[in-house]
């Protein structure tokens, strides 16, 4: 994800029908999105911030996704994959860990099958450094 693809995301998230109506909701100018949306000028962290919130997307994400899509050094950009990845495995974790959740009260055995982080965990040790549990 660039910051460009961040921005209309947020947008259409947010319903926003024009750059003017992101640049109110984000409290800049409307020429300062249209550097943002044109590659002139990089986003700083708290704009990444403010967009990401606004698409419904993980901080964490989006500005490892921003940060090495604009970055021109290979061993910086390689970093940046490296830790989109991790963010990336976490948020799925997360999400299979919940979804696991969800569908298991809806069956309504009352096993929350609790275990399923540590599971997950020490299947993606290697991404996310260590395993939580054990």
């Amino acid at each position: 994800m660039n910051q460009t693809q961040l921005i209309d995301a947020a947008k259409q998230q947010g319903g926003l029908t024009s750059d003017y109506k992101l640049a109110q909701a984000l409290g800049v100018s409307t020429g300062r999105v249209s550097s943002l949306r044109n590659g002139d000028k990089a986003a700083d962290e708290a704009e990444i911030a403010m967009l990401a919130d606004m698409a419904g997307i993980d901080l964490h994400i989006a500005l490892a996704a921003v940060h090495k899509n604009r970055e021109k050094n290979p061993a910086k950009r390689a970093y940046w994959e490296k830790i989109s990845m991790q963010f990336a495995s976490v948020a799925l974790a997360v999400t299979l860990v919940f979804t696991g959740f969800a569908g298991d009260a809806r069956a309504g055995n009352g096993d929350l099958k609790s275990y399923k982080l540590c599971e997950i965990s020490a299947r993606s040790g290697e991404l996310l450094g260590a395993p939580l549990c054990g």
